[in-house]
């Protein structure tokens, strides 16, 4: 056979294009998976485990043998190591150099990764109907995951956070590992079935500005990602506060005012911190210029403003960092009340200000003992109670069929009460009711 240089080699995967690639409205990483898997007719979680983690080598999605990976999705659509080593080895795999611009991959040095992406699912259900009625291929914008970005920019709704079924409610992950987009993780209906909620008020304003400023990062390509990416954060807010000190006379403190920092968070940027992207947006907003003139130093600084008070009311500080006396003091509160034990370990942290149990565990570990065990404690005692209320009700079933001539075989009783005949644990709980009950064995015939 005869190799011709102009053919390129097959891919492992499909070389799917990702879409919305030059828009503000750019699908992220999680989408482009979940689409990816859909075209090869697989679960995201067979194509991970079955492809892309024995190639992986990079980054802690999970575990050293790929479990709970899913509820750890949030990073793939950051700038860290996971997200780093998941699209080489996509670009690998499909071909395409432009799953770099799907996610925060290319600003590792303006964008703390941490603090601007959200850890669970946020979506639109207007844009989700919109693409179903079109029969349009259902995808998720990046721009959705920005922590504080809480508004779709197209229909002007808020993003939905929880399952629109009213029997479960729940959070979902960024990326699941079993259900395709716009499916609930958890029960498996449809997500476009919200209600959209469009009472904005004053918080359209702000979301304006926000949605904005980042739509401007995410529609550069990747030369003009990377030459971004270079700026020195802290070179840069020194050039501006020097430049307004000098125009108009206001040191630092006071300018810090304006933007609505405290000065320490100041000497941080200046001593190299990677600043909030909301803080950047804030500053900008002063010198009355924006993001990415601000990023290429294209500021001439000749009027400053003040970011308005009621912007700040409508920015939901969720990443702030507590002091660690008022996280004590919260969680003495919560140890010392009547339901401790009731939440776990993820509840009391985010009850107290973190965001997950594992930084609760990393800053107390003491409390985060107590709290488990605490947790543990009351799930036995409530699964107790749970069997004592199951055996009454199995008691009064048997009687039941008794009184009715019925032979209360374990299929009838379980039938009855509605409950699984495969769980091992019913079964046993009928074994001893009936033994206890009518003083032999259980029937041989289970029909």
């Amino acid at each position: 056979m005869f190799k011709d240089d102009n053919i390129n080699e097959r891919n492992v995967l499909y070389n799917l294009e990702p879409i919305g690639v030059g828009t503000d409205q750019i699908e992220s990483l999680t989408s482009y998976i979940a689409r990816l898997s859909k075209e090869h007719n697989i679960k995201v979680s067979k194509l991970f485990n079955n492809l892309i983690f024995p190639v992986f080598k990079e980054g802690n999605i999970t575990g050293a043998t790929g479990k709970g990976w899913s509820k750890r999705s949030s990073s793939i659509n950051g700038n860290g190591k996971s997200n780093n080593g998941l699209t080489k080895v996509l670009i690998l795999f499909t071909g395409r150099k432009d799953l770099e611009l799907l996610s925060l991959n290319l600003f590792s040095n303006l964008i703390n990764n941490g603090k601007e992406l959200k850890l669970k699912k946020a979506w639109c259900p207007s844009c989700l109907r919109q693409h179903e009625r079109n029969m349009e291929p259902i995808y998720e914008r990046l721009i959705w995951n920005f922590e504080h970005v809480e508004i779709c920019p197209i229909h002007h709704c808020f993003l939905e956070t929880k399952c629109p079924n009213s029997n479960c409610r729940r959070e979902l992950p960024v990326l699941s590992g079993e259900v395709p987009l716009g499916i609930c993780h958890w029960c498996k209906c449809k997500l476009s079935t919200a209600i959209p909620r469009g009472r904005l008020g004053r918080k359209r304003q702000v979301q304006t500005l926000i949605i904005k400023e980042i739509g401007s990062l995410l529609v550069l390509n990747r030369e003009q990602r990377k030459n971004l990416n270079q700026v020195q954060t802290a070179a840069l807010i020194q050039d501006i506060f020097v430049k307004v000190k000098i125009n108009f006379g206001i040191n630092d403190g006071l300018f810090t005012n304006y933007v609505g920092v405290s000065s320490n968070t100041v000497c941080g940027w200046k001593k190299g911190q990677v600043p909030a992207l909301i803080t950047l947006i804030k500053l900008s907003y002063c010198i009355n210029s924006n993001l990415i003139d601000l990023f290429f130093k294209k500021i001439s600084i000749d009027n400053i403003r003040r970011f308005p008070f009621y912007f700040l009311t409508q920015i939901r500080p969720r990443n702030r960092r507590l002091v660690r006396k008022h996280i004590k003091m919260n969680l003495a509160k919560i140890m010392n009340s009547p339901y401790f034990g009731k939440f776990s370990l993820e509840e009391t942290a985010k009850k107290i200000g973190y965001k997950n149990g594992a930084t609760l565990k990393d800053q107390f570990p003491l409390e985060s003992k107590k709290i488990i065990s605490a947790h543990k404690e009351f799930k036995r005692k409530k699964f107790e109670n749970k069997i004592e209320v199951l055996k009454h009700r199995m008691k009064e079933s048997i009687i039941e069929l008794l009184a009715s001539g019925i032979e209360p075989t374990r299929y009838r009783v379980i039938q009855k009460l509605s409950l699984s005949f495969f769980r091992e644990e019913y079964n046993d709980l009928y074994d001893k009711v009936y033994k206890e009950l009518l003083n032999k064995d259980t029937p041989n015939n289970e029909q």
